[in-house]
């Protein structure tokens, strides 16, 4: 459920090396994958959308802001 989603944030995986190899690539949307979006989910983390750069990753949550889809309680 969306209003139990907390802490929507941006990540830049280049400052952490290549860390998407040692995944194995993961999907777009799993669980213990990386990617550029994160979101705290309960004790998960939840991480999406491999292969954005940290620029489009900030658009699309300002994106996702401005539609009020996230709201203050999501970040």
């Amino acid at each position: 459920m969306l209003s139990e989603c907390r802490n929507f944030r941006v990540r830049d995986i280049n400052s952490m090396g290549n860390l998407d190899a040692q995944a194995g690539g993961a999907g777009f949307f799993n669980i213990g994958s990386l990617g550029t979006i994160a979101f705290d989910y309960g004790m998960k983390t939840v991480k999406f959308a491999d292969g954005i750069d940290e620029a489009e990753g900030k658009h699309i949550l300002n994106v996702l802001k401005e539609k009020r889809i996230l709201t203050e309680a999501n970040l």
